[in-house]
């Protein structure tokens, strides 16, 4: 049973779908992909209050700003938190909260899982450095591009892991580690802390960056209000009958790599990417939460609810300038952009600098046309 806009659809598959079949276009899109790793490792405690909502309110224009970059990075992401003391000592007041995936879906709901009280914990970065070297899934793939995003404050040496030893580790694996201080205000004291945060940065491969996890700003421009996007987010939910996982990130789903992921979970998104295939054989069951009386054709259901969506995409996509993600990819490769201590600017330049370090070209405005 698939739950989609209060409605549950029993669908009975008559027929085989070829859930691997892609076109030419994708399956090139495919090989030419290069695996990118990126971990966030996480201080929990309370010096960091605000960390969380930060970093979950951000991610996603985050993730649709790596899009900008050929060869096309294969993006996964995991979460390590750690300074709580729920996570127990045996492990350093550290845990894993998403291994590296590519769905981000899964990211996104580990950070809004995760319990907004603010703990008193252990900042033991060696700990930290530790589980996310040691324990989280890198890929073995001899060009990827792995990230550590190292996200806190306090001293690096407490506790019995050395976090020397760990920055060793990571040479070893070829894992660049960027460390972000974390100031609550402006008169925060960082000076006996922020040597150590440096040595770990450079030593690594990585630089040293400062923000204040309560400081936010838009990234990106839109002409509506959230609630109008919500609403919007809601029609365009509807349209989708899955026969699989369904994701719900808005603007990331009009991107070429969702509609990828999509055509496999999602029957009317499959009806896009191959609109010849006669999906008759497919039946919609009524109940008594289906208002449609007798068996139903699927083809003219999905036909109806793609038309539905591409109206509501269409509508949708007028409240997103065009060209945004241009427009920052240009505005951060200037000398003299200003990062002002906000956590997605840090973020967006610093991978910005790594990617380019690292054989990637950003995508122009005439790649786009």
């Amino acid at each position: 049973m698939f739950h989609s806009s209060g409605k549950v659809f029993i669908i009975y598959i008559a027929f085989v779908v070829c859930f691997y079949s892609t076109s030419n276009a994708q399956q090139a899109t495919v090989e030419s992909a290069r695996p990118v790793d990126i971990v966030f490792t996480l201080d929990l405690s309370g010096s960091t209050n605000g960390l969380v909502d930060n970093i979950r309110d951000k991610m996603w224009d985050v993730i649709n700003q790596w899009k900008m970059f050929r060869p096309t990075p294969k993006l996964r992401i995991g979460i390590v938190g750690f300074s709580r003391m729920s996570f127990t000592g045996s492990s350093g007041y550290v845990k894993i909260l998403c291994d590296l995936t590519d769905d981000y879906d899964v990211v996104s709901n580990s950070l809004f899982n995760l319990s907004r009280s603010v703990e008193n914990g252990y900042q033991f970065i060696g700990a930290a450095m530790e589980t996310t070297i040691t324990s989280m899934d890198w890929s073995t793939n001899s060009s990827a591009l792995k990230i550590v995003y190292l996200i806190g404050n306090g001293k690096v040496n407490l506790g019995r892991i050395d976090f020397r030893k760990q920055c060793e580790e990571a040479v070893k694996k070829n894992i660049i580690i960027n460390t972000v201080y974390c100031n609550k205000t402006i008169k925060d004291n960082r000076a006996n802390d922020i040597t150590g945060w440096i040595e770990i940065a450079t030593s690594t491969g990585g630089e040293q960056y400062d923000t204040y996890v309560n400081k936010r700003a838009p990234l990106f421009n839109t002409k509506a209000n959230l609630a109008t996007l919500s609403a919007y987010k809601d029609s365009l939910n509807a349209t989708y009958l899955p026969y699989g996982k369904l994701c719900s990130r808005l603007k990331y789903k009009f991107s070429e790599e969702y509609r990828m992921k999509q055509f496999l979970l999602d029957i009317v998104t499959y009806k896009h990417e191959y609109p010849d295939t006669k999906l008759s054989a497919l039946k919609v069951n009524p109940n008594k939460e289906n208002p449609i009386s007798g068996n139903v054709s699927l083809e003219d259901y999905v036909n109806a609810n793609l038309k539905n969506r591409n109206k509501i995409s269409d509508t949708i996509m007028t409240y997103f300038p065009e060209g945004e993600e241009q427009r920052v990819q240009t505005e951060i490769a200037l000398p003299d952009y200003d990062l002002n201590n906000l956590l997605d600017r840090v973020l967006i330049v610093s991978y910005y600098k790594l990617a380019l370090k690292n054989g990637f070209k950003p995508l122009t405005g005439a790649d786009n046309n």
